[in-house]
């Protein structure tokens, strides 16, 4: 998880399926509603390729809330990476940056 105390995101995998289920997840201190964009780049031998996703969520204080579900299948020479950014109004905006997870990994913090 992010080191911010207010907003937590981390990623977590649904385990042995092909293609690997990815699913960001955000906890948050207090009930508020957030916009987040989460962007996955993967790069490999056959090049590059980018999925976008965006929407709002209204998180409940301390409950665990799913952002989206990504499907990634890939080799295992790729590189893949996920982007999420969490706005808050118009001001606030946090990013987060990890590595996809491993084959099989069931959390990885950010």
């Amino acid at each position: 998880m992010n080191a911010d105390a207010d907003i937590q995101v981390w990623l977590e995998t649904a385990a042995r399926t092909n293609p690997e289920i990815i699913v960001p997840y955000v906890r948050t201190a207090a009930s508020k509603t957030l916009r987040y964009d989460v962007r996955t780049v993967q790069e490999g031998a056959n090049g590059r390729s980018n999925m976008a996703q965006s929407g709002a969520v209204t998180v409940q204080a301390n409950v665990a809330t799913p952002l989206v579900r990504m499907s990634v299948t890939r080799s295992g020479q790729d590189y893949c990476h996920i982007e999420i950014v969490i706005t808050e109004g118009r001001s606030t905006r946090q990013d987060y940056h990890f590595e996809c997870p491993a084959s099989g990994a069931e959390r990885t913090d950010g």
